[in-house]
């Protein structure tokens, strides 16, 4: 479970600051479609970039 801290903690801090823009009703396009598309994208981009970042200093370590 150590090892995946980073995926980890990158996953709940996008949740989390997508739960507080949508608390101040921050949406970035009008629609909620549109919204939900957006959300899922900037979460799936955000987990490939820790996942690569953590497979990368992985490596290095070795």
């Amino acid at each position: 479970m150590k090892k995946y801290r980073i995926i980890w903690g990158v996953a709940i801090g996008v949740l989390i600051a997508m739960l507080i823009g949508a608390r101040y009703n921050f949406f970035p396009f009008i629609g909620e479609l549109i919204y939900r598309v957006i959300a899922f994208c900037t979460f799936i981009i955000c987990m490939v970039i820790a996942i690569c970042t953590h497979i990368t200093i992985s490596h290095i370590k070795k």
